[in-house]
């Protein structure tokens, strides 16, 4: 099983801070890093975005079910049976 998550993620990208702030990087070296870390935030942001996403999402179902009841199948999980 993966450990991407947004603990992982959050690990990876203060890793990553801490080699744009050593004292000894080389500017060819900061140039590649810098360069790197556009890529990293603008990913970083997509999987941030998604996970609200889907976080949202499973708020208005469970308010969803506590307020309707009958949840729509294409809104079920697996586990829940159908009403």
């Amino acid at each position: 099983m993966s450990d991407n998550n947004l603990a992982r993620l959050n690990d990876f990208l203060f890793e990553h801070l801490e080699r744009l702030s050593a004292p000894d990087i080389l500017d060819k070296e900061l140039e590649k890093e810098t360069n790197r870390t556009a890529v990293l935030v603008s990913t970083s942001k997509q999987v941030i975005n998604n996970a609200a996403l889907v976080l949202e999402a499973e708020k208005t179902r469970i308010e969803y079910v506590h307020a309707f009841k009958n949840v729509p199948k294409m809104l079920q999980n697996r586990e829940e049976p159908t009403k």
